[in-house]
């Protein structure tokens, strides 16, 4: 039985995934999601509460895709310095594809501000650990300058946090890396050792 709704829930979150990517958030009602997902609308209801949970659902898969995109791609770098470059490249990328894709973050954040928190907790635990990992890595091989591993690693990832809304609104990806690789540049020039 559990198998049998574990595959209902995974045909909602693939239809809700396609009519998301071509409505936007705003757009996408649950009468469409069940219409694509070949259901009755009192049928999602069993598997999901709201339309924000079968976004939540939905979400969570592209995050998972991300995060394996981001450790493949840390696995291929030798470097700290280029693990972090890695890293700012592959989550801003990352963003700004979900941002494209689901017609969401830039044009309503504001207006599903708690939505997009939830969404954005769930990658951030993630991201703290991940970044101090790159930095402790640094520290021991004696490339970066950092007094306090937790203080340096929370306030990367805020940075980019506060930086989001305004780098998702760029449309040009060679702007958006210039802006990438700048303040990249300003973060390495303070972290090492000198």
């Amino acid at each position: 039985m559990a198998k049998i709704n574990e595959t209902g829930r995974e045909e909602i979150v693939r239809a809700a995934q396609d009519i998301f990517s071509r409505y936007g958030f705003r757009k996408t009602t649950m009468e469409e999601i069940a219409r694509a997902a070949c259901r009755g609308k009192s049928s999602l209801y069993y598997y999901f509460k709201s339309k924000d949970e079968v976004f939540q659902a939905v979400a969570g898969r592209e995050i998972e895709k991300w995060r394996k995109k981001l450790r493949d791609a840390l696995g291929r770098e030798q470097t700290p310095q280029k693990k972090l470059r890695v890293y700012f490249m592959t989550r801003m990328s990352a963003l700004s594809h979900l941002s494209r894709f689901y017609g969401f973050f830039a044009d309503e954040y504001y207006e599903n501000y708690r939505l997009v928190e939830r969404l954005k907790a769930e990658i951030e635990g993630g991201e703290f650990i991940l970044v101090r990992e790159i930095l402790k890595e640094g520290k021991g091989k004696g490339v970066f300058n950092i007094r306090d591993l937790d203080a340096t690693a929370l306030n990367i990832v805020n940075v980019l946090r506060g930086l989001e809304h305004s780098w998702l609104k760029e449309r040009n990806v060679v702007a958006l890396k210039k802006r990438i690789d700048n303040l990249l540049d300003i973060f390495l020039k303070g972290l090492l050792k000198k």
